[in-house]
């Protein structure tokens, strides 16, 4: 065997890796739980004014997030709109258009609320406690912003600014936040800010039933 090795410098490299990476996994999935936050800002060549006006309008959210089939605003005495309230709860009705199994409610109190400009909502409840099971605490955050002047000198009008805030309780939090905390923030976080950023054109691809465009 270790004339095999000796021989397989290649095959012992990727042993090596191997064993590395388990030890990486098993010291990052029994660390203390920690928090972790993450932000992007995409530009967009729309107002700020009629950006704010996506954002108030809840029909329009199936456009601008990921998977979102309906959302609502419930009232503490169990009323629902469709409009934003402080204190109120919003009401995701998430579900993948190919993958109607994988469909879930992820429910979240808003925190902060200015019309037009800034929302943020911290989970509460998800139907499948795939969020919950990973974190105690869970935040996400969309503020719309005028543009630089060094944007505006690109011909954007406004930027979108999204953000969360989260920290683990689970091992499988603790090992994917160490490893690629960005992607699973990323993941987390349901509003497609690209697509915010581009709204009209998305608006146009939804009325002619054709796929999201990017260009």
């Amino acid at each position: 065997m270790k004339n095999f090795i000796k021989t397989s410098p290649l095959l012992s490299s990727f042993f090596g890796f191997l064993i590395l990476c388990g030890l990486v996994a098993i010291w990052a999935s029994n660390r203390p739980n920690f928090e972790i936050r993450w932000d992007r800002n995409v530009p967009s060549t729309h107002t700020v004014e009629e950006l704010g006006q996506a954002l108030e309008n809840l029909e329009e959210w199936p456009i601008f997030h990921h998977s979102l089939k309906e959302a609502l605003v419930t009232d503490p005495d169990g009323s629902e709109s469709k409009t934003l309230k402080l204190h109120s709860h919003l009401v995701y009705k998430i579900e993948p258009p190919t993958k109607q199994w994988k469909r879930f409610v992820m429910q979240g109190e808003i925190q902060e609320y200015e019309p037009g400009k800034k929302l943020s909502v911290r989970l509460s409840d998800d139907s499948t406690h795939r969020l919950t099971n990973l974190f105690d605490l869970f935040e996400w955050r969309l503020e719309i912003l005028p543009a630089t002047d060094a944007m505006k000198a690109r011909g954007f009008n406004s930027i979108i600014r999204g953000e969360t805030h989260a920290r683990t309780s689970h091992w499988r939090g603790r090992l994917f936040g160490t490893i690629s905390p960005k992607i699973l923030m990323n993941q987390m976080y349901y509003v497609d800010l690209v697509k915010m950023g581009t709204l009209s054109r998305q608006v146009e691809a939804v009325k002619e039933n054709l796929p999201p465009s990017y260009q």
